[in-house]
């Protein structure tokens, strides 16, 4: 005789599995998405008891219909001879009919309800992980990243400042991801959101604009995310400069349309001329133009429906030059370098529109790169689903010294990307060797996938702090507030120590030691039950450049936190530190400008995973094991502010 069997289901991936008794109750992984789970047989729900009820009650509706028939049947076999057999069979007929009528409508709600008890997820049902995709985006995906908004700067380690920003060829405008359609205000069904009728942009060569900036129209109040007929937009005195030659334009279409662009009124001169299909999703569109075109004109776009639904229009540029040149200004792809580091074989991958396999002093090279009569600026797009690195930019051997340094952070995906920027040590002219050098200071499988860059002269960001030089201003102690009960901060000009090791040192000012927690006395809150008691502690002063500061950090060792000397620190960004140590159980960070850092103490933060949950306990006592002082994050966030001048 066969051992019974009992079903379990997945509660990531619903998928059913038949286990014998004796595996009731153990942890075992699904064997369709690799999911750690509880065998734990199926629970009777609510609904599936309602669903027996609806059943209980349907048979008893049978079983008195039939004692009905049976009844009718009896009495026919009594009927008085002098009844009118007619009206008999007229009233059995209506009889049946009625009871038929109501048999079908609670057969039809009792498959209803089934239907409805079956759709519904089965046990402990997960949300779904959308897995990203590791194949490159192609040219038709668009080649835009998601608008998350203006990034923290970041800067460039002995050089100008370089800066972190969502993708996008310009400082002066940022768009939203032109392959993203899942999101409200991507969808044609959807209203313009204020972005697509903002009418403040530059209308300029180089630089993005909404096309929703119209200054003009052939229809008044036209939608330019979800248009349905034909119709022509105006941009009064677009600046097209030295010379346009190229156009690039973010375009959606349930319809087949026309779009021209064209000069000087609706039936002017065409420069440029599309044929639409229906892309269902936001595609960049882009080529050359019919001719170059220079100076202020009026610019017309043209479109007409032939046949279908919506369509829109997003945003626009039109380029002095076109991509794939060794120029500046010009959109070139790092996968067509020259010479690589490991030629033939890994880790230097060319994929179809990205640069992939980059790993820890791998470099590429890209021969006779012009860099016209000044350039001073170089952005690369870059996306890292790990910790990042750094990209040495040299010129024409690699024992040189790099002229920029840009630091890689990590975006979220393979697919995702930033364009980080860096202005160089100094202005560069002519054809030079490029090289990007590859350096990581994570041990990252794989340190992030780059795509294009552009070499180009932007004016250099003026921060005169120089009067500032030396200056140390400390944020004392704020009255009737308490300081963090985790850890106190010290902080002091190296010169001014008075003694050369700074552990032994007495004269510190103290900053005032802010601190946030999550509470646990809400009830029900979100967070209570997950990361209740997590604490974050900060400091704040203002710091002059090249100013030379040590800061001391002290655990307090309250009681049910973590206590004890600190035995492990990191500080990030290490662009921004000189030096990180531990003396005797304190932290030691020594910095010379203002900066943000984050500093991790024994690991809190990086050496372990601290999800609020595990879901493979979830419903058990210790499905949240760090939501306490002592399993908790204590974070400690340091705010070198720049002096702000009156």
């Amino acid at each position: 005789m066969s051992a019974e069997k009992f079903q379990v289901i997945c509660p990531n991936c619903q998928k059913a599995h038949s286990v014998g008794q004796e595996f009731i109750g153990r942890v075992a992984n699904c064997n369709a998405c690799n999911t750690s789970f509880e065998l734990r047989l199926k629970k009777k729900t609510k609904d599936s008891e309602r669903t027996k009820q609806k059943g209980k009650k349907l048979g008893s509706l049978r079983s008195n219909i039939a004692t009905e028939q049976q009844a009718k049947q009896q009495t026919r076999k009594r009927r008085p001879q002098g009844r009118p057999r007619d009206q008999e069979s007229k009233a059995s007929m209506y009889l049946v009919i009625a009871f038929g009528l109501l048999l079908l409508v609670a057969g039809a709600a009792y498959l209803l309800s089934s239907r409805d008890t079956e759709s519904e997820p089965k046990g402990e049902a997960l949300s779904e992980i959308n897995q990203e995709t590791r194949e490159p985006i192609t040219a038709s995906d668009g080649d835009r990243s998601s608008r998350l908004g203006q990034e923290p700067e970041c800067q460039a380690s002995d050089y100008q400042p370089s800066e972190q920003q969502p993708l996008s060829t310009s400082v002066d405008h940022v768009i939203r991801d032109a392959r993203d359609t899942s999101k409200p205000e991507h969808s044609l069904a959807k209203s313009p959101s204020a972005y697509s009728t903002e009418k403040s942009a530059i209308l300029k060569l180089d630089i993005w604009a909404p096309a929703g900036a119209y200054d003009e129209s052939s229809e008044a109040g036209i939608d330019t995310l979800k248009a349905k007929g034909s119709y022509w937009l105006k941009y009064t005195d677009f600046d097209f400069g030295e010379g346009a030659t190229y156009f690039e334009i973010e375009m959606m279409s349930l319809a087949e349309v026309d779009f021209e662009i064209r000069l000087g009124s609706p039936e002017g001169t065409t420069i440029a001329s599309y044929a639409l299909d229906k892309s269902k999703k936001w595609i960049l569109q882009q080529g050359p133009l019919s001719q170059k075109i220079q100076g202020i004109q009026d610019l017309y776009f043209v479109f007409e429906r032939k046949k279908g639904m919506y369509y829109g229009v997003r945003d626009f540029i039109f380029r002095s030059v076109g991509p794939g040149l060794k120029q500046p200004l010009s959109k070139f792809n790092t996968r067509d370098f020259d010479r690589e580091s490991h030629p033939g074989k890994a880790p230097i991958q060319a994929g179809k529109t990205t640069l992939e396999g980059i790993k820890d002093a791998s470099w590429v090279a890209f021969s006779n790169f012009d860099f016209g009569t000044k350039s001073n600026h170089i952005a690369v797009e870059a996306a890292s689903p790990f910790s990042g690195g750094r990209i040495e930019v040299i010129l024409d051997s690699l024992e040189s010294k790099p002229i920029a340094l840009i630091d890689v952070q990590h975006t979220g995906s393979r697919t995702l990307f930033f364009q980080y920027k860096a202005h160089f040590a100094s202005s560069v002219a002519g054809k030079h060797t490029l090289y990007l050098k590859f350096v990581d200071s994570f041990n990252n499988p794989e340190m992030f996938i780059t795509r294009n860059l552009i070499v180009s002269y932007k004016a250099p960001i003026v921060r005169d702090q120089l009067h500032r030089k030396g200056q140390l201003h400390v944020y004392h102690s704020v009255p009737e507030l308490p300081p963090s009960p985790y850890y106190s901060f010290s902080i002091q000009k190296v010169s001014k120590l008075d003694n050369n090791n700074p552990s032994q040192a007495s004269n510190w000012e103290k900053p005032f030691a802010w601190f946030t927690k999550c509470r646990t006395d809400l009830g029900k809150a979100y967070f209570d039950g997950a990361v209740g008691d997590w604490s974050a502690t900060y400091c704040n002063f203002e710091l002059g450049p090249e100013t030379p500061v040590v800061i001391k950090i002290k655990r307090l060792n309250k009681k049910g936190a973590p206590s004890g000397p600190i035995k492990s620190v990191s500080a990030r960004p290490v662009r921004h530190i000189k030096s990180c140590e531990i003396i005797n159980g304190d932290v030691y960070i020594t910095m010379d400008k203002p900066a943000l850092l984050v500093v991790d103490i024994d690991g809190q933060m990086d050496s372990r995973d601290a999800p609020r949950n595990l879901q493979s306990r979830k419903g058990r006592a210790d499905a949240t094991p760090f939501d306490n002082e002592m399993e908790g994050v204590h974070s400690i966030t340091i705010f070198a502010n720049p002096f702000i001048d009156d």
